[in-house]
């Protein structure tokens, strides 16, 4: 697909497999939209994004095994996987060269980014993680969501994992995270977040 979108909002248990997206049309910065429940997005290629490559919204819907690369060229809060929802998962993908991060989840419950690897991101941006969360969730906190046995790299002066500030009930464990300023932050006011087993290779902070 050449200059087109995809859009799954009134879809549930619908799957798009080995799809070549490239140069999406500018749908509210919006590149492959899924709602519903059930749906899946797997073996694909997404690039040159002017926002997001995949916005997972709704309730057990998946990104798996895709190559999402060159994203979020207008360097806002866009990502290669913009989250939020209950039960969604972000698994084995590839995702490089992001404007900004690669996996945002503010408003996520029981979501699982496992298993991605991501490189050189911040392009354009600063104040931001490869992962990036903020705030509680209308206090419902993230309900368990977990980020585990990812592989982050070049992030340069920017952040690998990032629990921005009122962040709760996450666990963060068995990541590999290298060449960032930092490997992981915890900010303010962020309860009930469990982090083990992480690898930070050459960080100045961690």
């Amino acid at each position: 697909m050449f200059a087109s979108s995809i859009k799954m909002v009134v879809a549930d248990n619908c799957t798009v497999d080995s799809c070549y997206i490239v140069y999406p049309s500018d749908d509210n910065k919006k590149s492959v939209k899924i709602e519903g429940a059930g749906n899946v997005i797997k073996n694909s290629y997404i690039a040159y994004c002017p926002g997001d490559g995949v916005t997972l919204y709704g309730e057990d819907n998946v990104v798996d095994n895709c190559i999402i690369h060159d994203v979020n060229t207008y360097g806002d809060h866009f990502a290669a996987v913009q989250t939020s929802g209950v039960g969604n998962k972000i698994t084995n993908n590839t995702m490089y060269n992001a404007g900004r991060s690669f996996v945002l989840h503010y408003y996520t419950r029981k979501m699982k980014c496992e298993r991605n690897y991501m490189r050189n991101g911040g392009i354009l941006s600063l104040d931001l993680g490869a992962t990036y969360s903020y705030g509680h969730n209308n206090n419902e906190g993230s309900q368990g969501s977990t980020i585990a046995y990812n592989w982050i790299f070049d992030m340069y002066d920017k952040v690998g994992i990032y629990l921005d500030s009122y962040s709760k009930d996450y666990y963060v464990h068995h990541n590999v995270v290298g060449n960032c300023e930092t490997a992981l932050v915890v900010n303010g006011g962020g309860t009930n977040n469990s982090i083990f087993n992480n690898t930070f290779i050459g960080e100045k902070i961690s």
